[in-house]
C-alpha cells in the first residue's frame, strides 16, 4: 500500500510535464526533478523485479533528453532561463544511466563525456548518497561508450516554447543561440518572454544573468522587486516605458520555429506579456541564425 501510494504521487508529478519533457524550472533543477524521477523509477523497477518499467514511455524519455537538448558547450554551459545558473556541473553517472535505460545513445555518450571529465573522488563526494551508490556499483561499461558532447544543430521545445540552434552540428565553433516565448508564470519564473542568450565559439556573449542567492523575498510576494526577476534586466524591450508583468495571462503568442536553407528563424509576438498601460497591439521579436555568417535580432 505504501509503495502504491508513492506511485500515485509520482504520477501527479509526471502528469505536470508537457509532452516535450521541458523543465520550466530550467536545467539547474533537472537533477532534482527528472533526475530524481529516474532514481525513483529505477528503484521501483528493481523492487518489482522488472514488472514495473515505464522507461519506454515517450514522456519519460523526453524528460531525460531535456538536459542535453539545452546543453551549450564546454561540459558546463547550459541554457539558463528561469532560476538557473549558466554554468552547471551535472552528475554524469546519472545522465549515463538514464540514457541507457531509455536506450538513447546521445544521452549515454553525454553522460560518459561528463564522467570522463571528473575523477572518481569528485563523482563520489558530492550529490546524493543513493544516486552515488548506484553509479559506484553500476558496471563500468560507460568507459567503452564514445565520450561525446551533445552539440545539437537545432531543436525546438514546442510546449516550453524554447528554440535553440548553432552554426554547425557537433562543434561549439561559431554562433549558438537559445530564445524563448512561453509565459510569465512558469516554475521559478522570471519575466522574460521573448528573451535570449547568445554564445560564440562556446563562450557566452549576450547573457541571461540568472538568479542571485535565494532569500526570503525570492519566494514571497516581493519576488518581482528583485532586479534579476524583472524584464527590465532581460534583453527584451520596455514598451512605452512599461515592463512585462508576472502571471499566466502574460504570455507570448504565435511562436514559429522555421528551418530555412541557410539557417533557422524563431519569432514570437511578445505584446501579450505586457499590461494594457504599454499600449501595444503587436510586437514581433525574431531571431535568425544565418549559418556561417551572422545572427540577427529583429523587432
Amino acid at each position: 500500500d505504501g509503495i502504491y501510494k508513492t506511485m500515485g504521487a509520482v504520477d501527479h508529478f509526471i502528469n505536470s510535464y508537457p509532452e516535450d519533457g521541458g523543465c520550466s524550472e530550467g536545467p539547474g533543477y533537472w537533477g532534482a526533478a527528472s533526475g530524481r524521477l529516474f532514481d525513483y523509477l529505477t528503484l521501483l523497477q528493481k523492487a518489482s523485479q522488472g514488472k514495473i518499467d515505464i522507461f519506454s514511455n515517450e514522456l519519460i524519455q523526453n524528460m531525460g533528453r531535456y538536459i542535453y537538448r539545452v546543453y551549450v558547450s564546454k561540459g558546463e554551459y547550459y541554457v539558463n532561463f528561469a532560476d538557473a545558473q549558466a554554468k552547471l556541473h551535472h552528475n554524469g553517472g546519472l545522465i549515463y544511466r538514464y540514457g541507457k535505460a531509455i536506450q538513447d545513445p546521445a544521452m549515454q555518450q553525454f553522460g560518459a563525456y561528463l564522467l570522463s571529465k571528473s575523477n572518481g573522488v569528485e563523482r563520489m563526494t558530492s550529490g546524493r548518497l543513493g544516486s552515488n551508490l548506484e553509479t559506484l556499483f553500476s558496471p563500468e561499461d560507460w568507459q567503452s561508450v564514445p565520450k561525446t558532447e551533445p552539440l545539437l544543430k537545432q531543436y525546438y521545445l514546442p510546449n516550453l516554447d524554447v528554440a535553440i540552434a548553432r552554426d554547425k552540428e557537433g562543434t561549439d565553433q561559431g554562433f549558438y543561440f537559445a530564445a524563448k516565448g512561453g509565459h510569465n508564470n512558469e516554475q521559478h519564473n522570471h519575466n522574460d518572454v521573448g528573451s535570449f542568450i547568445l554564445s560564440y565559439n562556446g563562450n557566452p556573449v549576450l547573457l541571461d544573468v540568472g538568479v542571485g542567492t535565494y532569500t526570503r523575498e525570492t519566494f514571497s510576494k516581493e519576488r518581482y522587486t528583485i532586479w534579476t526577476m524583472q524584464s527590465n534586466y532581460h534583453n527584451v524591450p520596455l514598451i512605452n516605458g512599461v515592463a512585462q508583468r508576472q502571471g499566466r495571462n502574460f504570455a507570448a503568442q504565435k511562436s514559429t520555429f522555421t528551418d530555412t536553407k541557410t539557417g533557422v528563424r524563431f519569432s514570437t509576438d511578445i505584446s501579450g506579456a505586457y499590461p494594457k498601460e504599454a499600449q501595444v497591439k503587436s510586437w514581433e521579436r525574431a531571431y535568425q541564425l544565418e549559418r556561417g555568417k551572422k545572427f540577427v535580432i529583429q523587432d
